[in-house]
């Protein structure tokens, strides 16, 4: 049995070995970010054992100007970690996108009219507004709630525990939205891909519509189908999370 050596695997390879290494930088600050986040309690820890008790407003001030510090340097060091998912979103586009729309132009050689169903570019432009997202600022953050409910244990152990009884709450809220939109969204992004599959046949086959005057239809179908694209979208954010369909 022989085996097709897939020549994009290579291309694949380079852009994540080149994004691996601002990934391991974004985890870096991210560390830095989340001990930088405990500045608010540890400031009113330290207030409340230190500063009351002794009444010392040099204390009170010297630990103001110390938390102001830390404050402005999670700030620079958020607007680091941003920058630098923006970076590296961009790089692995600029990586792969040529190989892409070389792959966008021999699609119909291999898919014929199914070829419309596929948009390589689009699947890489979902990939980089994701890596240019909150969602990886997440991802590098959702390890250190361990560490937190152990801080705030060490405070007090009902703390702790209310925290975590909020965020099993809050997990399971978002679980059952999830659920219970799961065939508007369906409808709403079918929906998205017929209007768009629509256009990409109506731009590469202009001539003869034009030609077989048939704008007027063709705009007519598009004009359907994008409103009932935004009707669903708008119906996404504006009904309850479990209504019925």
């Amino acid at each position: 049995m022989t085996h097709t050596r897939n020549p994009n695997g290579p291309a694949l390879q380079d852009a994540i070995s080149l994004v691996r290494a601002p990934l391991f930088g974004v985890a870096g600050i991210s560390l830095i970010t989340n001990l930088l986040m405990l500045t608010g309690p540890m400031f009113m820890m330290l207030v409340y054992d230190k500063v009351l008790a002794s009444k010392s407003l040099p204390t009170l001030i010297a630990l103001c100007c110390l938390a102001l510090l830390l404050y402005a340097c999670y700030g620079v060091f958020e607007v680091m970690r941003t920058k630098l998912l923006a970076r590296i979103g961009t790089t692995f586009d600029h990586r792969l996108a040529p190989r892409l729309f070389d792959a966008t132009l021999r699609l119909p050689l291999y898919f014929g009219q199914h070829a419309r169903k596929h948009d390589p570019l689009a699947d890489l432009a979902n990939i980089r507004n994701f890596l240019m997202g909150s969602a990886p600022v997440a991802l590098f953050d959702l390890p250190w709630m361990p560490i937190y409910f152990a801080f705030l244990y060490f405070v007090h152990p009902t703390l702790a525990l209310t925290a975590l009884a909020g965020a099993i709450i809050l997990v399971c809220i978002s679980g059952l939205k999830h659920y219970c939109m799961r065939l508007p969204m369906a409808a709403a992004n079918q929906s998205n891909n017929t209007t768009h599959a629509l256009l990409i046949d109506v731009k590469r086959n202009g001539e003869a519509a034009a030609a077989m005057n048939m704008g007027d239809d063709l705009c007519r179908r598009w004009g359907k189908g994008y409103v009932e694209t935004i009707s669903l979208s708008r119906e996404l954010l504006t009904r309850p999370a479990c209504s019925a369909p």
